[in-house]
């Protein structure tokens, strides 16, 4: 913390009060007409946010933290991994937002160096995925993942259909274990049937897709059963107006009215549960 003080001691019996209050003990140290004000306390918090990975390693490496207790760690905007030695041993969670970037240009590179992959059940992208190859690199690290969080998928027609082709597309889908997938953006029917192929475990899955694709997605969800069995719940968002009467006719016409329970909420939102 730095603050502009013209008079420290107030602030000194500012620290009193809070050892009084508290139990922690601060200290300070004074440079120029800036006062640094910290803790001896270890590091508190359960999420930490990396911006300049290179600054913020020395920073962390001359205080002393205690990074084990750190659950969520971000990767913002503009980093750069490199053999930075900041880790977090204990983290479960891992954001990744903006661009990343590396000596070698792979960002899957910098799980190893920060957290302990295996160990990560919950991922958010927070960044335009135009290409999946990387975040199926690393997906195939973070292979406990159970939730992941996608906020803008604009993976093309053709891209899809290569990246269904190769062999990490293949392994991915054989070893995930992701049950719950959110995508943010707007999803097109291909997507929507890639990202299912890619999760064969996926129990929940939150979808906004286009007024176009609405009915389509439906029916898919309906008939393809014996390949997305484990998929009980699906949240559809629709950029126009749902009406509950097509969804049931839809349900209808497929002879699930038995097996399938659906619920609109509002205008744009629609629930299917097995």
């Amino acid at each position: 913390m730095r603050l502009n003080l013209p008079y420290p001691v107030l602030f000194i019996r500012l620290m009193d009060q809070l050892l009084v209050y508290s139990g922690i003990l601060f200290v300070y140290r004074n440079r120029s007409n800036n006062l640094i004000f910290y803790s001896t306390h270890p590091y508190r918090r359960n999420y930490y946010k990396l911006r300049n990975l290179c600054n913020q390693c020395s920073y962390l490496r001359q205080t002393v933290y205690n990074l084990d207790l750190v659950r969520h760690v971000h990767i913002g905007q503009q980093s750069r991994v490199n053999d930075c030695s900041i880790y977090f041993p204990n983290a479960t969670e891992l954001t990744i937002s903006g661009a990343v970037y590396t000596f070698d240009g792979s960002a899957s590179s910098l799980l190893g160096n920060i957290v302990c992959s295996s160990q990560l059940t919950k991922i958010v992208i927070d960044y335009k995925i135009t290409h999946f190859s990387e975040t199926m690199r690393i997906l195939n690290s973070a292979y406990n993942c159970q939730t992941l969080v996608i906020h803008f998928f604009s993976v093309d027609k053709d891209q899809l259909l290569f990246t269904q082709t190769s062999g990490t597309f293949r392994l991915l889908s054989s070893r995930n274990n992701i049950r719950n997938l959110t995508v943010k953006s707007l999803c097109t029917l291909q997507q929507f049937e890639f990202l299912v192929q890619l999760c064969p475990r996926l129990q929940h899955l939150d979808i906004h897709v286009s007024h176009e694709d609405f009915q389509c997605i439906i029916k898919y969800f309906l008939r393809n059963y014996e390949n997305i069995s484990n998929l009980l719940t699906l949240h559809i968002k629709s950029s126009e107006d749902i009406w509950i009467e097509k969804v049931v006719n839809t349900i209808a016409e497929e002879r699930q009215l038995d097996e399938v329970s659906a619920k609109v909420i509002g205008y744009f939102q629609c629930y299917l549960w097995r």
